[in-house]
């Protein structure tokens, strides 16, 4: 039996700026692992500490202890309802902020919250923002008097806990407003509402290239269904255990916190308004002073909570191995009784490490496998979301999850276990539905399997392949003939992730993301053309002697640049797309991006734009010819070629490749053959 479960998923958007900006950092916990707290949902926690003195040696030590103290206190009792759950947390933390703000150079920004089901719990100190994207609109949650109640928060105790609902394709945004993001708030909510959520985070991203000092501390989190077992499982037994000695401290030079037990909360209000999108409601969570006391009381009747290592510190237990081998006695009239007893500790030191080594063995092993089986669950429940994105017509966002879910499972260490496996073929029968593909037929045209090399990427001219190449660690500019790789040329300070051929082979173009650099070589020599005017440039195409790159925001052209054309001028003049991915020129320029809109340019502007709901990454690679009616768009991480026709943009055909090996290279030839360069070094043609 299943039943359907609504949970979030989380992305985190973290980009350091700069000392002045103190220290930040995120966490998202679940409970995913234990069936019983599962009712909890799932924790995030967004931090931000400054040191007004400029000292931010301990500031990431706060974040931490606040994190995993607000993890073990809000999962500690399974019983109780989310918001008992937090209320109870908060408590906790707000001893340990008090120890803190003694240092009166802190200025400590938290925001805590959680999502259980429907249910959104959330509790701020300091500066702390949430943003909920719902049918077209953006809510500022803290803010918005029509659908939450204002009210007096103390700036040194998380004293409120604002709830409401979330739903199905609800977006949250949580981050810590600082200045670089106040500053483009406004942009940032629109945004928000206009792209899908990998444009989103790579728009966020890419700010830090144009704005040094940019930072940034976000989660992105999108609420989904999710399938769920309902069978029951056998609940293991619980074995009690006692800790004898533990001290617990809070930091060497602050002293010792208060950590008061767990206590019973009064009931709170079970009813709700199930039919309002979001309900506010504040607890007060202020402990009294006799509370307090009477907690630490009930403290030292109670058995001491689990201890977390990376917080306290640990009481010593005598070594029983050592109590049992001292017991040994040797007659007192054996004149080797010293040579004996070295021999047996020595013996019993060896037999230990014998079995430490076995055990520790055995844990790696467990552990890794156990990871292995909850990343397969999770990626399991990515695919069940991508089945009803087909049954909703939504092909982009189904493509996007397979995806990302078919790159995540031949990223686990055991790939080839039988469980990876089948979820791998799970994935594939999802796109399988749709996308009608024929198996192509491969044959192996060159192997390049040399000692010391690894081929980036290829372009074909003539009946030749040029390359660019890692040769021991120097870059090159290489061709291939025959299936030997030679290099003729080295870059020196480039290394180009997409290359260009002309079509006799005696000059190439390549591009270096990473650098902001176009390198024009020919057999002698390499100049290079700065893009550093630019905004972050994605793909470059060449055309009757012309160069043609596509940035994040424009599309610009360096006329004659084999010639030593070095001029860069803008030549799109309607917007481009920012979540573009891929350019091909033919005299029109075709760009494709991550929501699966292909756009046609003619002169500048806008020609016809095309939803062929195929989304394309920086992995994927878009080809074509001056003659040719198509466009052949390589998925890398799908293993598949789409065949689209430029005139409509419509999908002619698609063929399935295979991707069990990495495509790291494409290229087409004036004939229209289409070749595959996989990670082994090896250049497959598709027949």
């Amino acid at each position: 039996m299943e039943k359907i479960v609504i949970k979030p998923t989380s992305h985190e958007i973290l980009v350091r700026g700069t000392n002045q900006d103190g220290h930040a950092d995120l966490f998202a916990y679940d409970a995913e692992r234990e069936e019983n707290k599962r009712g909890l949902g799932n924790l995030f926690i967004i931090g931000n500490i400054q040191d007004s003195d400029g000292d931010q040696s301990d500031v990431a030590y706060i974040t931490n202890l606040v994190a995993s103290l607000a993890k073990r206190e809000y999962y500690s009792r399974a019983e109780a309802s989310p918001k008992e759950a937090l209320s109870s947390a908060l408590k906790k933390i707000n001893d340990v902020v008090d120890e803190f703000f003694k240092n009166k150079n802190l200025e400590i920004n938290i925001g805590i919250f959680a999502v259980a089901g429907e249910n959104i719990l959330i509790s701020r100190l300091g500066k702390f923002k949430i943003f909920l994207a719902r049918d077209g609109k953006t809510i500022d949650i803290l803010n918005n008097v029509e659908l939450f109640s204002k009210e007096h928060i103390e700036e040194k105790k998380f004293s409120s806990v604002i709830s409401g609902k979330v739903g199905t394709s609800d977006k949250i945004l949580a981050f810590y407003p600082g200045k670089a993001i106040t500053s483009r708030e406004r942009f940032i909510k629109a945004d928000f509402i206009k792209f899908e959520r990998d444009a989103f985070i790579e728009k966020m991203l890419s700010l830090k290239e144009t704005k040094k000092d940019f930072g940034c501390a976000a989660l992105y989190i999108s609420i989904d269904k999710f399938k769920e077992s309902t069978t029951k499982k056998d609940k293991p037994k619980k074995i009690k255990s006692t800790v004898e000695d533990a001290t617990i401290k809070l930091h060497p030079e602050m002293g010792v916190p208060i950590l008061a037990a767990n206590e019973k909360t009064d009931d709170e209000n079970k009813d709700s308004a199930q039919n309002a999108p979001i309900i506010a409601t504040t607890n007060s969570i202020i402990p009294q002073e006799e509370e307090m006391r009477a907690e630490l009381m009930a403290t030292k009747k109670t058995e001491i909570p689990n201890i977390i290592p990376a917080e306290f510190t640990r009481g010593r237990k005598k070594n029983q191995f050592w109590s049992i081998l001292n017991r040994i006695r040797i007659s007192d009239f054996n004149p080797n009784k010293g040579l004996i007893k070295k021999a047996g500790i020595g013996a019993g030191v060896a037999l230990l490490i014998i079995v430490i080594m076995v055990v520790r063995s055995y844990v790696v092993v467990n552990t890794e496998d156990k990871a292995t089986t909850e990343s397969v669950k999770r990626i399991q429940s990515q695919i069940d979301i991508a089945e009803d994105r087909v049954r909703e017509n939504k092909l982009s966002e189904a493509r996007t999850i397979i995806s990302t879910a078919l790159t995540e499972l031949w990223a686990l260490p055991d790939s080839s276990t039988s469980k990876v496996k089948t979820t791998i073929d799970n994935a594939i029968k999802v796109i399988d539905s749709f996308d009608k593909a024929t198996e192509a037929s491969l044959s192996l045209y060159a192997n390049a399997n040399q000692d010391g090399l690894a081929l980036l990427q290829i372009n074909s001219y003539g009946d030749s392949f040029g390359a660019i190449a890692d040769m021991g660690g120097k870059i090159f500019l290489s061709k291939i003939i025959d299936g030997a790789v030679s290099r003729y040329l080295e870059l020196s300070d480039t290394k180009p992730s997409s290359v260009i051929f002309s079509a006799e082979g005696d000059f190439s173009i390549g591009l270096d993301e990473n650098a902001k650099k176009i390198a024009v070589s020919n057999d002698e020599k390499t100049r290079t053309i700065d893009l550093s005017s630019l905004a972050t440039p994605k793909d470059i195409g060449y055309y009757q002697d012309n160069l043609y790159i596509l940035s994040s925001d424009k599309i610009s052209k360096v006329v004659d640049v084999v010639r030593g054309g070095k001029s860069i001028t803008n030549w799109s003049q309607d917007p481009v797309p920012a979540d573009a991915k891929l350019m091909v020129v033919d005299g029109n320029i075709f760009v494709i991006g991550t929501n699966g809109m292909l756009t046609r340019y003619f002169r500048g502007k806008k020609e016809a734009e095309f939803n062929i709901q195929i989304p394309a990454t920086d992995r994927d690679y878009l080809l074509s010819t001056k003659d040719s009616k198509n466009l052949y768009l390589v998925s890398s991480d799908l293993g598949r070629v789409y065949t689209i026709d430029k005139e409509s943009g419509s999908i002619v055909k698609s063929i399935k490749i295979g991707n069990v090996v990495p495509i790291v290279g494409a290229s087409l030839s004036q004939a229209e053959v289409l070749y595959i360069l996989t990670s082994d070094n090896k250049i497959w043609k598709i027949n």
